[in-house]
């Protein structure tokens, strides 16, 4: 990569909070409960929560859209506790399965938006509560893991929204009940950490399945040991997030794919089977209810949020000019935003295959630039560059480029525009064509 002279960063700002917890009070909110789940519906934008005990077993659906709940009257599966549930992204529909109601569960189910409906797959797994179950963006399956049924469980399903199947992958987790499990967003594949043996003994391992196999980690820094924990996915911060669990502990605990590290800040009220969900929408992770983790008791109803005050932000505008392979289009790949002190990854794509191009990064022009002139018809500059680097294009037309961000908290907030530019000889009389733009801002984790 080469780079031209220049100063990426000219302006200063006052560093804000980092990510941190505020206390919401909704107007209307499910009543006090644990062992309920959550997850957040990315086709119709809320949260959507089930079921739980409180003075009784509950089969209520509630939503969240960042700062009211609003129960769902529609018809509901039968009152459980304990269960499992994961939004299938590529379907757009909740999957909910097993739990504790009269009996023990292993009914399925799916939640279309409108209602839920009971779905009767051949080969279901056993009946099961307290077991670990979340939606693999990468294979597309919701998996299942663990848990209590008729005896203590170590197998491993996945639901591909037809049928159930088992995998048998050795090694891999003994059996647990209580552990907690999410789609990592670095590494892809899922996350599982905790759980309790058979014997009552509280885990502090920490594992992968990345779709074949079971992959222990073993970091330097491993939370404490726990069961009935809760981690979602914060795809918005690119890091899977855990809170509370059987053990008295106000930590958030954060896997950024190689290691965990711990967040001191005030916190909620240390608690476990409670329900927790990352909202991309709004870029906050949401949690209410559980039960108080300590001796006694306490259920609770109240609803936090965990946000950054400052997101980093990529969005594209603008438009770019005809090439020999289509329109150059800039964006950023999959969870990688210009958090400080992290790498904003770029894509620039229908790219002539092996071009050079030429990504541009600075402030913005305001009007845009018109190129025509230069013998470049219909094509805009909108950034006026301040750092720039050359890269090739694959074989298959992506260009791709790596912006580290420096862990300089003057940064945060920054707002930048970020183009490209395609040497495309056969293109136009200049043989450059342009990319539409992206504006970024420099957010904090």
């Amino acid at each position: 990569m080469i780079r031209t002279p220049g100063c990426l960063f000219l302006l200063l700002s006052v560093l804000p909070a980092q990510a941190h917890w505020t206390r919401l009070y909704p107007a209307a909110s499910p009543s006090h409960r644990s062992g309920l789940t959550m997850v957040f519906d990315t086709v119709r934008g809320f949260g959507l929560a089930f079921g739980g005990s409180g003075s009784a077993l509950l089969n209520e659906t509630w939503s969240f859209d960042g700062s009211a709940w609003s129960r769902q009257t529609v018809a509901v599966p039968p009152p459980r506790m304990r269960h499992g549930m994961a939004f299938d992204e590529a379907r757009g529909v909740a999957v909910l399965f097993g739990g504790v109601g009269q009996t023990v569960l292993n009914e399925t189910w799916e939640w279309n938006g409108g209602a839920w409906l009971q779905r009767f797959p051949n080969g279901a797994p056993p009946p099961r509560h307290s077991f670990a179950m979340a939606y693999d963006v990468g294979s597309r399956r919701t998996a299942v893991f663990g848990g209590i049924g008729s005896q203590h469980l170590g197998d491993l399903w996945e639901w591909d929204g037809s049928a159930w199947g088992q995998r048998l992958p050795t090694p891999g987790p003994t059996s647990r009940y209580g552990a907690a499990m999410a789609y990592d967003p670095t590494r892809g594949g899922l996350l599982m950490f905790g759980g309790i043996t058979p014997t009552a003994i509280a885990l502090d391992e920490t594992w992968h399945w990345d779709g074949a196999a079971w992959t222990r980690f073993l970091p330097a820094n491993p939370p404490y040991a726990r069961g009935s924990h809760a981690m979602v996915t914060d795809t918005t911060r690119r890091r899977v997030s855990m809170f509370g669990g059987d053990v008295t502990d106000p930590l958030v605990w954060e896997w950024d794919g190689a290691e965990w590290s711990a967040r001191f800040l005030l916190a909620p009220t240390p608690r476990h089977s409670h329900a927790m969900a990352h909202d991309p929408v709004r870029g906050l992770t949401i949690v209410f209810g559980g039960e108080r983790s300590s001796s006694a008791t306490v259920l609770l109803g109240d609803t936090w949020k965990f946000a950054t005050d400052v997101l980093a932000v990529a969005t594209v505008f603008g438009a770019g000019c005809p090439g020999t392979n289509g329109v150059p289009a800039i964006g950023v790949a999959p969870y990688r935003l210009p958090w400080l002190a992290d790498t904003l990854a770029t894509e620039v794509r229908s790219v002539p295959p092996l071009a050079p191009v030429i990504v541009a990064t600075g402030t913005e022009l305001s009007p845009p630039q018109d190129l025509g002139p230069l013998g470049m018809p219909g094509c805009s500059q909108f950034s006026g560059a301040q750092d720039a680097a050359l890269v090739l294009a694959t074989s298959n037309g992506l260009a791709t480029h790596d912006l580290v961000v420096p862990d300089q908290p003057a940064l945060v907030g920054i707002e930048l525009v970020q183009q490209a530019a395609v040497l495309d000889p056969p293109a136009n009389g200049a043989g450059i064509t342009t990319s539409s733009a992206m504006r970024l801002r420099v957010g904090v984790r």
